[in-house]
């Protein structure tokens, strides 16, 4: 078999089709650009891989299922334009191998119709301010590529409608823009994997006007439709746009972010073991729907938002938020956030938030009441589904102002250690439970109206049972609401409290089962009504100026009208056979003979009766 030196001695010969032959490099003898060729008949060539002789005839490379980029004509010295021989390359559906000390220059947008597999270790350097590499319905492999922005490129790659789409090893650096930066774009692909990536540098400049999406920066951004999705191993440093108007950092600025688009399309995705590393906005943002499923754990997120002031109404003073949902199926799982100001741990963005786990999660971040703009929380849900499930448990927080809030319709707060300026958990649902939890307000906090647990309106039924509650002003507090609520306050442990162990504010208190609770101080060793009257209640029932009395009494109060009334309250609703009230007129006590609202009521010696009329 004849062999040249180098493909331009090729080029110079006459050769007669049906021969093969070989070369000792592509430009020079040894550069690793050396391959074999068949002899064909005169036709089309490109000059990269196919080259045509001087009588001719054409030379045609003979792919291998692993080929050196070099054979195909690439440099590779960061210098040289590289577009078009890498385009070849990448399109000849074998494994392209880029040594480690090759750096190729792409100075143009590629498009490409075809599979691709690149691995090796070296470098692309993106010269170009586009999207560099777009491959159009073909599977997409990458190892050990290192894809430098070079200060001016937007994507590196954007994969659309794959079967399959794995980038491990490598890096993604360097990215800048004055528009948006999305360093690897996905659009519909059934099986992604995203591992032991590298994402470092990737900023934009913002122009100051918040909701133009100009300014925006994700690492990755994943769209459309992904069968099976895992984020595992990854490091993420410096993804911002705070280099814009006035530091502003509300425009997306995240090292993922999903959007399943079209409203139906389903994504699963896994994101673990990642560490995040100053990200502007947020970490994680996932824009689901109801067909979504996202796991979300064992990360570690850094905000270095260090010593920003703690301004009411002020954009830009901290991390948006490290998790952000918006849809679907939500399990946040064993994660860890530290460092600086972060507005929120996790917050549930949409309606299409169906079902919320949160477990195993710790953060201790620099204190705020404040963080752009917003109260700092660890847990809200500011717009769930009506029908939502939420469980938070063995959960540690410490550094915000609330804790747990609003987060769905069925809420269970089990066995997490809360530590929060303001209120620890405001169950804003229908049906909660909030047990075993040790809830501590901050000793810094100057908030003198927090409550431990707070029972909002909204509740049909509640159990809070099992806690330590420390420092707040009321241990539990039961909010307003319809005689349809039923709650149990029951064996909590409330400790240096400057009011009430529980304040009930409800219509119908005596729904409310409230037993074996204890205080260290007798003034929460009670709870209070804040009723026209101010009485002071026990079990949420009237008891006279008692300051410390067991919480299993059950006595009501009412004047004598009221007990003479058939018509009252106190003699429609909820009367029985036994039933104890207090006559706030002459402090005698009467027990109900029956539950019929004409039923007579005793004085307790027994001598006289009052019946309703």
């Amino acid at each position: 078999m004849k062999t040249f030196i180098n493909v331009a001695q090729m080029k110079l010969a006459t050769l007669q089709a049906g021969q093969f032959v070989e070369t000792g490099g592509y430009y020079t003898k040894g550069d690793a650009g050396a391959a074999r060729y068949l002899i064909k008949a005169a036709q089309a060539a490109d000059e990269y891989g196919d080259h045509t002789l001087a009588n001719g005839t054409v030379a045609v490379l003979q792919i291998l299922a692993v080929m050196d980029i070099r054979a195909f004509g690439v440099v590779g010295d960061g210098a040289t334009s590289d577009a078009d021989a890498f385009k070849l390359a990448i399109e000849s559906k074998v494994e392209i191998t880029i040594e480690d000390t090759l750096s190729v220059r792409i100075e143009k947008a590629i498009v490409v119709n075809a599979n691709v597999m690149i691995s090796g270790g070296g470098k692309i350097l993106l010269d170009v301010v586009d999207i560099a590499i777009k491959i159009n319905t073909g599977d997409f492999t990458s190892k050990n590529i290192n894809y430098d922005g070079n200060g001016k490129s937007l994507a590196a790659v954007w994969v659309v409608n794959a079967d399959t789409c794995e980038v491990t090893g490598g890096s993604f650096k360097n990215f800048d823009s004055d528009t948006w930066v999305q360093a690897l774009i996905i659009s519909n692909a059934e099986n992604l994997l995203i591992s032991g990536v590298s994402f470092t540098d990737l900023t934009c400049l913002s122009n100051g006007v918040i909701g133009d999406a100009n300014g925006a920066v994700r690492a990755i951004y994943i769209s459309g439709t992904i069968g099976a999705g895992l984020i595992d191993n990854c490091v993420f440093d410096n993804i911002n746009n705070r280099d814009g108007v006035g530091a502003l950092t509300w425009e997306d600025a995240d090292a993922i972010n999903t959007a399943p688009l079209g409203g139906t399309l389903a994504q699963n995705i896994t994101v673990s073991n990642n560490l995040f590393n100053d990200c502007g906005k947020r970490a994680v943002k996932l824009v689901g729907n109801d067909n979504t499923t996202y796991y979300v754990d064992n990360n570690h997120i850094i905000s270095t938002w260090i010593g920003t002031p703690d301004n009411i109404g002020e954009v830009g003073n901290g991390m948006y938020g490290a998790i952000d949902c918006f849809g679907g199926f939500n399990a946040i799982t064993n994660n860890r956030l530290s460092g600086g100001v972060c507005g929120y741990f996790v917050v549930f963005s949409n309606e299409l938030v169906n079902e919320i786990i949160i477990d195993g999660n710790s953060c201790d971040v620099e204190r705020h009441e404040y963080a752009n703009g917003s109260k700092t929380r660890a847990f809200l849900g500011s717009g769930v589904a009506v029908d939502c499930k939420a469980t938070v448990t063995n959960n540690i927080v410490k550094g915000y102002q609330f804790g747990v809030e609003n987060l769905g319709t069925e809420v269970a707060v089990t066995d997490n250690i809360l530590t929060t300026w303001s209120t620890c958990v405001s169950v804003n649902a229908t049906h909660a439970v909030v047990a075993n939890n040790l809830l501590i307000q901050d000793a810094g906090s100057s908030s003198t109206t927090a409550s431990g647990v707070s029972c909002p309106a909204t509740l049909l039924s509640f159990a809070v049972t099992g806690n330590i509650i420390k420092g707040f002003q009321d241990g539990v507090n039961i909010n307003g609401n319809s005689a349809t609520r039923y709650g149990q306050v029951s064996s909590n442990v409330f400790q240096d409290l400057t009011r009430n162990g529980i304040s009930d504010f409800s219509a119908n208190p005596e729904n409310h089962a409230i037993t074996g609770n204890m205080a260290n101080n007798s003034a929460s060793n009670r709870t209070k009504n804040y009723g026209t009257s101010h009485e002071w209640r026990v079990n949420g029932l009237y008891a006279g100026s008692v300051t410390n009395i067991g919480w299993d009494v059950d006595v009501v109060g009412a004047t004598s009208s009221t007990i003479a009334n058939v018509a009252s309250l106190l003699n429609t609703v909820n009367k029985r056979e036994g039933k104890i009230t207090q006559n706030t007129n002459t402090k005698a006590l009467y027990v109900a003979a029956g539950s019929a609202p004409t039923d007579p009521w005793w004085l307790a010696d027994g001598s006289a009766s009052v019946t309703p009329a």
